[in-house]
């Protein structure tokens, strides 16, 4: 209400004295922010250009960017994850600058696009580096965790943050028949990705207290988590989340763990029915995904996509030259699977470089008892990546893996 400029100095004053004062508190603040792509609008920008993401991105990077020239023992699994990381900004530097060299965007543009990932994504890089010390693995679960209570208070709010200058996917929300469906000040991609990220760090909380009591603080991550979901309506973090919860009651040797668990389910019952009836109905339209013939569901979508690029072998190679639109729309049409969209966008090296990481993290986690189960939050980002073009679990996904690292520490 007029003080937004003010507001954005104030946090960019409180970053600096946290670079100053103590840096470590840099870490939680560019992880709740992470999923974000600045909080306000970009009318709001300092210069024209810059958001505050953009100035705590970039004054965690220089807290950082010392630890990048001591010596940690780094395991494997930090490795692996940080060539995830390491995938996705090569991707994206090149998708930009294959982009502008075919004149599908201006050289400028691509350059500041670069820039941004660049100062985004190294400071996830060396955190990740960071994990095997217990203390700053504490520190990053409760990150992720205040993240999502954050961005799901954003999600509720998201009717009202429009006309405060907050940047957010839609005013009302995404109307979808007679459901509205939020997703707040999330980033990086809709409402799916939003609430399979939900699901996700509902994984990532029941991973980490299969065999432990879950304390007050986990029960309201776990209400906050239900309420993402519902509030994305989207089917592929329903089913996610079903998955997961019924995966951990059947592991689950504690019955008070259990007991909660059920009690908190059912209230959300009781209180959200409503709602959740709207949620569910969505699933009355799912057998429209399974036609081919049409570009207005997931599987037509890819349909397309492979189509033309079987038309267009180049494309294999390097990515597409000049097409963007593949459908009668005038405009852009997301391929609605993240590996399908990468590998029109850059050809097949990318995508076989982050499937076969994928697979080897997945090979190598299940052989040690102390590390995190996958199955709880390897699922959501397979849920997302098969059908949204983003990636927004992907950089959580890496910090959760590469915090497995910590247990050998503790052992």
């Amino acid at each position: 209400m007029g003080l937004i400029k003010e507001t954005i100095l104030l946090l960019s004053f409180f970053t600096a004295g946290c670079y100053f004062f103590n840096k470590r508190l840099l870490i939680p603040l560019y992880i709740i922010l992470l999923p974000t792509d600045g909080i306000f609008l970009q009318e709001y920008n300092l210069a024209g250009v810059v958001n505050i993401n953009v100035i705590i991105n970039f004054i965690t990077l220089l807290s950082l960017a010392p630890e990048l020239f001591k010596k940690y023992k780094v395991t494997t699994l930090q490795k692996y994850a940080n060539h995830i990381v390491v995938i996705l900004l090569l991707y994206l530097i090149f998708w930009n600058i294959k982009d502008a060299y075919f004149d599908l965007i201006a050289y400028e543009k691509a350059t500041n696009r670069i820039i941004y990932y660049l100062v985004e994504y190294l400071p996830l890089f060396l955190i990740i580096r960071l994990l095997n010390k217990p203390d700053i693995n504490e520190l990053l679960k409760s990150s992720i965790y205040f993240s999502l209570i954050f961005l799901t208070i954003c999600a509720i709010l998201s009717p009202y943050l429009a006309s405060f200058g907050f940047k957010i996917g839609a005013e009302d929300g995404m109307e979808f028949s007679t459901i509205n469906r939020f997703d707040g000040i999330f980033g990086k991609g809709d409402e799916n990705s939003f609430g399979v990220f939900c699901s996700m760090i509902l994984g990532f909380l029941f991973a980490n207290n299969e065999k432990k009591k879950i304390n007050f603080y986990e029960i309201s991550v776990l209400i906050f988590s239900i309420t993402g979901v519902l509030l994305s309506g989207s089917r592929a973090a329903v089913i996610s989340l079903l998955i997961i919860v019924f995966y951990f009651l059947r592991r689950s040797s504690d019955f008070g763990i259990t007991l909660k668990i059920i009690f908190v389910l059912l209230v959300f019952g009781v209180i959200f029915a409503p709602w959740i009836e709207l949620v569910l109905s969505r699933f009355n339209t799912l057998y429209t995904q399974l036609d081919f013939n049409t570009s207005s569901n997931r599987i037509g979508k890819w349909s397309i996509y492979l189509n033309h690029m079987l038309s267009n072998p180049s494309i294999f190679l390097y990515g597409n030259e000049a097409t963007f639109s593949l459908t009668s729309y005038s405009g852009v049409r997301a391929a609605h699977n993240f590996y399908i969209q990468m590998l029109y966008n850059l050809g097949a090296i990318p995508v076989t470089l982050l499937i076969t990481y994928l697979f080897r993290l997945y090979f190598v986690i299940p052989k040690n008892s102390l590390y995190l189960n996958p199955v709880y939050y390897t699922l959501p980002v397979i849920m997302e990546t098969m059908t949204v073009s983003a990636f927004a679990t992907l950089p959580f996904f890496c910090l959760i893996i590469a915090s497995n690292s910590s247990y050998l520490e503790k052992s």
